[in-house]
């Protein structure tokens, strides 16, 4: 049963996810709201519940990113779901421009990107 007030996108852009400040893994978009995101991360063994930092890299030409606190739904066959908490108004802003504007990616070629494990 769907319980999204947002439709997700099928968008993909790079992240970083960050454990306890710590960066766990470089990964991708596989989908994306204004309130949560599906990530291609490969095993992270993060366990539902975990509080995660989410650095989106916006496709502007510059550097540009947002990190957005997250809670992780789920985290299975190398998939994390994360629910966007507590993120402030400038940056709601911000990633609704983008997603009005960003270009989606075919369902066909979604998942392939790329996803690194970071072990520190």
């Amino acid at each position: 049963m769907e319980h999204r007030r947002a439709r997700r996108r099928p968008v993909n852009l790079h992240v970083l996810v960050r454990h306890q400040g710590t960066p766990v893994a470089f990964c991708s978009t596989l989908d994306i709201s204004l309130e949560g995101a599906r990530l291609h991360c490969g095993a992270l063994g993060l366990e539902p519940g975990s509080l995660v930092e989410v650095d989106l890299s916006l496709p502007e030409g510059d550097d540009r990113y947002i990190r957005l606190p997250a809670l992780v739904v789920h985290c299975t066959e190398g998939r994390l779901g994360v629910l966007f908490t507590g993120v402030d108004n400038a940056d709601v802003d911000t990633l609704s421009g983008f997603l009005h504007h960003a270009p989606e990616v075919d369902p066909e070629r979604r998942g392939g990107g790329t996803c690194y494990s970071i072990f520190l």
